[in-house]
């Protein structure tokens, strides 16, 4: 995302340090000649309408797929994660809030649906990753509006092993770890909409502590109207 953006639109209690927004190369491989050459075109952050750092042309060319969920998993997953990866994450970081937000993926949602054209601005969807998992059909009802063929659909597969496991690093192995371990789709015991906030922030405050606890609760609860923004245009 673009420096700026973030610093405008993510809340915090740290002093962001703006950087300057990187200038893009397009290399335009996909329009190459039959001898591999190509014309290099520069784009400078003066010539981009989007609040990421990639050109206006690139995110156009694409169908974009928004993928988000629930504050109250989403930011303790990612604590955790960080915390078994050996990461040095702490809630004072000024990137903390970025990590606990979604307000960047609404910023690139509203950008698609008032700037973008052609099949990106008509064919932008967002999923709720809980209807990904726990909606019967979900996933075949996705494929046929993406045009894929359903038949090439996994919902089980082994284990990775220990040899695949070995040259991997340590971040690798932490937040891939429910999935290496798993021999198929884990469906949850409740729906994300039914969560209730308060009780779940209790136990975060029971899980890491009042300190670390409060923060999560406090970002949760700045999420959630991002939250019910994106579940509300959500495709279903």
């Amino acid at each position: 995302m673009d420096p700026k953006v973030v610093a405008q639109n993510i809340p915090g209690d740290a002093t962001r340090t703006v950087k300057a927004c990187p200038v893009i190369v397009d290399r335009n491989v996909s329009n190459s000649s039959s001898s591999g050459s190509y014309n290099s075109l520069t784009f400078s952050p003066a010539a981009r309408t989007n609040p990421t750092v990639l050109p206006d042309s690139f995110l156009k060319s694409m169908i974009p797929l928004v993928l988000f969920r629930h504050p109250a998993l989403m930011i303790p997953s990612f604590y955790r994660a960080a915390q078994k990866a050996k990461l040095e994450i702490s809630i004072y970081d000024e990137d903390w809030p970025v990590n606990a937000s979604l307000r960047l993926l609404r910023l690139v949602y509203d950008w698609y649906v008032k700037n973008a054209t052609g099949k990106s601005a008509t064919s932008i969807i967002v999923i709720d990753s809980d209807d990904l998992i726990n909606s019967p059909g979900f996933a075949s009802h996705l494929c046929a509006r993406l045009g894929i063929d359903e038949q090439h659909l996994q919902t089980s597969w082994e284990p990775r092993t220990e040899a695949y496991r070995a040259d991997k690093r340590p971040g690798d192995n932490s937040f891939h770890s429910t999935l290496w371990d798993s021999r198929g789709i884990i469906r949850g015991k409740r729906r994300d909409f039914e969560i209730e906030i308060p009780v779940e922030q209790e136990k975060l405050r029971e899980e890491f502590g009042d300190e670390v606890g409060n923060s999560m609760a406090r970002y949760i609860d700045l999420a959630m109207e991002d939250y019910k923004y994106l579940r509300e245009r959500r495709f279903h």
